[in-house]
This record gives structure tokens, C-alpha cells and sequence, in this order.
């Protein structure tokens, strides 16, 4: 027996019970088919990863298409004779960089650009604008903006058009194009929205994206799986597995103070990882929390803001405007980096401990940090692993990075990215300025090796993820091993 959702365009209804056969499920707990009610049949397919391929809603079909990275890229949508495709430019922020819309024949055009700042701010539709000689007018009424809640639900729409107050002279309003409040997993109030526009935003509750071409918003598309508001639940299983916890349930059971718009987290395994994540951002550490050791999202956003805002006062106090270059640095800063990686598309553990589990060419091996005892060789270590402070293990092998190293790729056990810490790295380092506190060791893993190994893998940046030594000319006649990788300058625990 269910309780679901009934629901008219995805707004709560009433609650009544499904009875009998009604869900279907495959081998691995993915769920193919669903009969919730009226005008709520469900029909998934699922490619070989476990991720959505196919997604029947009614007479709604939509096939799903996804680049090397597993981002969603392009969505066709069939609906009776009518067939449209959809193709986006994936972004870190959780929305896409831009849609573009293709009907049954003719060239894809853009349908809307993201509006970005430390976030999705929202979207702008603008496709033509005019030109007077050297002078562009952008048109008004096309960029849209969305004002959020605590866990990032889309709560209003507003243009960029302000209106006059009728009851207060010289008075100015927002347009509001569209409001709205969600019952507690998601699905849309009745009664309680409004939509002036056509209802086409992408992005509801929790910030997560709608599929296209829907106006039901029961249900939603994440890079990994798919959240039905209706049950409150995914209609696959967790890629990530936490023991105790049902690999369907959505966001803790505490969706109005937990968010998990990918399905996946940053997560502290431990008192003392914890601890070391948190002092990875110097001053801004009251900012890093934690829920049963998963990272909170929504407070690293005010410590960014934080950031941004100490930075303007400081520009200003200095007498000076606030340049891109003041922006860039904020956003390059521990908090800021924190930020994106506990938003970004892949999961990523952190521990301290002495010993831990690798997999390294196929095979199963248990490793452990040498403390000078030189348990692991110079040969087993290679360009991958710097001796005594830390290791960064790999979710997938990195090609490019075995054939610069000669070495294969060292691997987590569980298929997440895992940054392990020597317990006894503190009293090893002592010595070291640069690296002599957990918080120095977690910040040089977390902002410059985990970052930089996924800017390569979104292909935003070309820069190499590890330390790569080459030799070069001393200047007296013999050579020097020298470190030419960007992760070299990333050391220190402090906000610059």
C-alpha cells in the first residue's frame, strides 16, 4: 500500500491510497514503472550506470542524452505527433549555462542564458536586441530573477521591470511574474501559487530542475537521479551508500532544513574530519556545518556573501570602486572553493586515518601511512602521493594523468572521490609552516587537488590536478626537481 500524492498539474490535491501491483522495479531498485492516480502514470528506463535514459509522463516522453561527464546535455520531448529537443550547456552553479530549443526541423536557437553570481540567480531570455549606431538597447521584460528560500526553492519569479505603487507616490514594485509555496517534498500548493508567465521557468523546489517541456511539476531531473514529489522519495537508488539509511529517501526525511539537489554531498567521516574541513577556511569556519557529517550547503553561501561583502567594505574604506579582479579573488578563497565543491556534481569523502583501502590497477590493496617507517615506496607513491600528510584517491581513472606519470591511477574502494589525512600528520609536520595543521593539510587536498581534478573533468580548466616534478638547470651546473603544478601555490589555510 502507497500514500500518494493526486495531483492536477502537480498541485497537491488530496492524499489517497494505491492499492495493488502499482510500482514496478528492476534488479537494482530502480523503479520502471508507477501508477499514482489520475494523470500520474510513470514509465522510466534507465541506461547501464543506473542513470534516467527515458522518462514517460502521460503522453509525455522525454529521452535523455549526456555528455562523457554524465551531465544532462540534451532532452528530446515527444508528445503525440509534436517532437522538440532541448540542449544545454551544463554549469557548476546547478542550472545550465544556456538552453538552446530545436522544433521538428530547422537549427537549434537559444531559448535562455543563466544569470550566475556565487549561484543561479536566474535567467535571461533576451533574443533580439537593437542597435543605433554604437549604442545597443536591451529589451526590458526578459530576464527573469528567482528568490529563493533556506534550501534554495524557487519561491517568486521577478522581471526586470519595476512598477509603480498606486497607493505610494514615487513608490516602485517588483514584477512579480510568479509565486509559490511547496508542501513539505516539493509538490506545489494548491491555492497557495500563480503563474502571470507561462509557467515555463526550469527550476522549483530545492533549486531543481524541472524536465523540459513539462508543466507538471511533480517531478524533477537531477544529474544522477529523479525525485518524485509525490512520494517524497528517489526513483532510484543512491549511487552513494550509506549504510542504515534507505538508499530512496529523499533529503534526510528534513526537507525543509536539508537539501540534496544531485542526490550526492560532501561528507565528514568523523569528529576530526570534521574539524579539519572546518579550519580549512580560517575565519570563516562557523560557516562549515554539518548534518550526521553531511557538508550544509545553504550556510558556505553566507560565508561567501560574507566574504563579498568584507571585500566591498574594504574597497570601499580604501577609496576605491570594487574591481572584477576584487571579485575573482573572493571567489578563489577557501569559503568560496568550499562552496562549489559541496555543489558540485560528484561526491566527495573526507577521514583521518592511519590506514585505508585503495584500489590500484584492478587489485584491492591496503595501504599505510610510512610515518618514516617508508611502508609505501617512492615507486608506489610516484607523482600521487606526497609521503606523509595526505592522500587524494580518484572516483575514476585519469588517463592523461597515467601516461605523464607512468603510474595507474590510485582509486577509492567505493567509486567517490576520498581525501584521507595521516593522524599523525600534525606532529610529522610540525616543522613545516605551510602544512602543519590538519586545516592546512584538508585545504591543500580539498583546494587544489579535488579542485583542480574536477575543473579538468568539467573542462574548465586545462591545469593538472597532482604534483608533477621536472628537473631543471640549478644554474650551477647540475639540476633541481622542481614542481611546475598549479597545486604548489595552494598551501595555506587562510582567506586572502
Amino acid at each position: 500500500m502507497l500514500f500518494g500524492y493526486h495531483s492536477n498539474q502537480g498541485e497537491h490535491q488530496d492524499v489517497e491510497i494505491v492499492t495493488g501491483n502499482e510500482s514496478e522495479y528492476d534488479a537494482n531498485g530502480q523503479v520502471l514503472e508507477f501508477s499514482g492516480g489520475a494523470n500520474s502514470d510513470v514509465i522510466n528506463t534507465f541506461t547501464a550506470d543506473g542513470l534516467a535514459a527515458t522518462v514517460k509522463r502521460d503522453a509525455i516522453t522525454t529521452h535523455i542524452l549526456r555528455d562523457a561527464f554524465d551531465q544532462v546535455v540534451r532532452q528530446d520531448v515527444t508528445e503525440g505527433e509534436s517532437t522538440g529537443s532541448y540542449f544545454t550547456i551544463p554549469s557548476n552553479s546547478g542550472g545550465d549555462r544556456a538552453v538552446y530549443y530545436r522544433g521538428t526541423s530547422g537549427s537549434p536557437s537559444i531559448k535562455e542564458w543563466t544569470i550566475e553570481g556565487g549561484g543561479r540567480l536566474g535567467v535571461d531570455r533576451t533574443v533580439n536586441s537593437t542597435q543605433d549606431g554604437d549604442v545597443y538597447h536591451r529589451p526590458l521584460n526578459s530576464t527573469l530573477y528567482e528568490m529563493t528560500d533556506q534550501v534554495g526553492s524557487v519561491r517568486a519569479i521577478v522581471s526586470d521591470v519595476v512598477e509603480a505603487d498606486a497607493n505610494n507616490a514615487g513608490l516602485f514594485l517588483a514584477q512579480v511574474l510568479s509565486a509559490s509555496d511547496y508542501e513539505p517534498f516539493g509538490s506545489r500548493r494548491m491555492m497557495r501559487h500563480s503563474d502571470v508567465t507561462d509557467g515555463s521557468y526550469r527550476y522549483g523546489w530545492q533549486g531543481m530542475r524541472l524536465f523540459d517541456g513539462h508543466e507538471k511539476r511533480f517531478d524533477y531531473l537531477t544529474q544522477f537521479r529523479l525525485f518524485d514529489t509525490r512520494m517524497g522519495r528517489w526513483q532510484s537508488s543512491d549511487p552513494v551508500f550509506n549504510p542504515g539509511v534507505s538508499p530512496y529517501e529523499g533529503m534526510g526525511s528534513n526537507p525543509l532544513g536539508l537539501t540534496d539537489p544531485l542526490g550526492l554531498w560532501v561528507r565528514a567521516i568523523g569528529g576530526d574530519a570534521e574539524a579539519a574541513i572546518k579550519s580549512s577556511v580560517g575565519d570563516f569556519s562557523a560557516f562549515v556545518q554539518f548534518e550526521g557529517g553531511i557538508l550544509q550547503i545553504a550556510p558556505l553561501r553566507e560565508g561567501v556573501a560574507k566574504a563579498m561583502a568584507e571585500a566591498r567594505a574594504k574597497a570601499r574604506k580604501e577609496g576605491r570602486i570594487f574591481t572584477k579582479a576584487d571579485r575573482h579573488k573572493v571567489m578563489d578563497s577557501n569559503i568560496a572553493v568550499l562552496a562549489r565543491l559541496a555543489e558540485n556534481p560528484y561526491s566527495i569523502e573526507v577521514e583521518v586515518a592511519p590506514v585505508f583501502s585503495v584500489r590500484k590497477a584492478g587489485e584491492l590493496q591496503s595501504w599505510e601511512f610510512d610515518n618514516g617507517r617508508n611502508a609505501l615506496t617512492a615507486a608506489e607513491r610516484g607523482n600521487w602521493h606526497q609521503g606523509l600528510r595526505a592522500i587524494t584517491l580518484l572516483d575514476r581513472p585519469d588517463r592523461s594523468a597515467e601516461a605523464v606519470s607512468n603510474t595507474p591511477s590510485i582509486l577509492s574502494t567505493n567509486e567517490l572521490i576520498r581525501v584521507v589525512i595521516n593522524p599523525e600528520a600534525e606532529n610529522l609536520m610540525k616543522g613545516n609552516k605551510n602544512f602543519r595543521t590538519f586545516g592546512q593539510i584538508a585545504a591543500h587536498e580539498l583546494f587544489a587537488h579535488v579542485r583542480y581534478y574536477l575543473m579538468m573533468r568539467f573542462g574548465v580548466d586545462e591545469s593538472i590536478w597532482y604534483h608533477l616534478f621536472i628537473n631543471q638547470n640549478d644554474g650551477k651546473g647540475g639540476t633541481v626537481e622542481v614542481d611546475v603544478s598549479p597545486i604548489k601555490n595552494v598551501r595555506n589555510a587562510t582567506v586572502s
